[in-house]
């Protein structure tokens, strides 16, 4: 998913600097200021498309 975000344009990525860190050195991803209006859209429109049902179904039997 990251990969599509950065072709995209969405994303950049950074490699991590902090020499003092014990580990191999971690990729920083940070979503770019001018996609962020899309982004937004995106997960309002996922949100909707989740919603669960507004009144439980039956349960037979209990």
């Amino acid at each position: 998913m990251l990969d599509r975000l950065l072709r995209g344009g969405w994303v950049i990525s950074t490699w991590e600097d902090d020499s003092a860190r014990a580990g191999p050195r971690r990729r920083l991803y940070r979503l770019k200021e001018d996609a962020l209006p899309a982004a937004r859209r995106a997960v309002a429109r996922r949100a909707i498309a989740h919603q669960p049902a507004t009144q439980p179904l039956p349960h037979p039997g209990v």
